[in-house]
């Protein structure tokens, strides 16, 4: 959570890099009145521009970009199994609550008679505590729900080497390239292994276990300003050409 807290980058940041930089588009912010290079967006919340926005998330109170972006994945990826190692204290309540305490009784092997947990721990199965372990199971199992939703969601965003933002972009420009018969192919899109490899900073797949599993602060491969791409636009016909070619 502390990582998520730091700048996401902003062009200002990395000003030297811009005047130097040829690979991207010249455009410059209407509100910043800064050059703002690809995969740049203006925040409304911060009134800045972030390198690779993704958005402006309310609970960390600051912006998902370029540095802060895989620090967030991170945090919402094991706030999911946190939420849901939280959850499976409550569920026995849960179960004695929609089934009654009954219905869950053991069978002692020594006397023969069945005996239920108010039984062994009376105090801990008091109704105070009892109400407080369904409370915490209700909590933590809604935001389990949520969370896992939104950490799949961004796992396939990952793996598209796409943000919220480029998402929406690049879906509306598909529609458009489609009526003129072509076919848009995301430019970043660099395959599976390298997206999520960029993404998490690693050259090979086993250090994870100790660049993201452990505390670490180190920076993404990229500066946020020049990126590796790829042909972003081609027709159907030349699609067709080069599955002849693989034939």
């Amino acid at each position: 959570f502390v990582h998520t807290q730091f700048s996401p980058k902003t062009p200002l940041d990395a000003s030297d890099t811009i005047i130097n930089s040829n690979d991207y588009t010249q455009n410059v912010c209407r509100k910043c009145i800064f050059p703002k290079p690809a995969r740049a967006h203006h925040c409304s919340v911060c009134s800045r521009c972030i390198l690779n926005l993704d958005h402006h998330c309310p609970w960390i109170n600051n912006c998902v970009g370029h540095l802060n972006h895989r620090y967030f994945f991170q945090f919402c990826f094991f706030l999911t199994i946190g939420s849901f190692y939280a959850a499976s204290f409550g569920f026995s309540e849960f179960q004695h609550y929609l089934f009654g305490r009954k219905a869950f009784s053991y069978l002692d092997l020594v006397t023969g008679r069945r005996i239920n947990e108010i039984d062994i721990l009376p105090d801990v199965t008091s109704p105070s505590v009892s109400y407080t372990f369904l409370f915490l199971f209700i909590v933590a199992l809604t935001a389990c729900i949520v969370l896992v939703g939104f950490t799949l969601w961004h796992i396939w965003l990952i793996s598209r080497a796409e943000t919220t933002i480029d998402f929406h972009t690049n879906a509306s420009e598909r529609k458009r390239l489609k009526k003129l018969k072509q076919k848009f192919i995301n430019p970043y899109d660099l395959g599976l292994g390298l997206n999520w490899k960029m993404f998490l900073g690693v050259n090979r797949w086993y250090e994870i276990f100790y660049k993201n599993c452990l505390p670490s602060s180190h920076r993404p491969f990229c500066n946020g300003i020049n990126w590796p791409r790829r042909n972003p636009i081609y027709s159907f016909e030349d699609e067709q050409k080069s599955k002849l070619m693989h034939v």
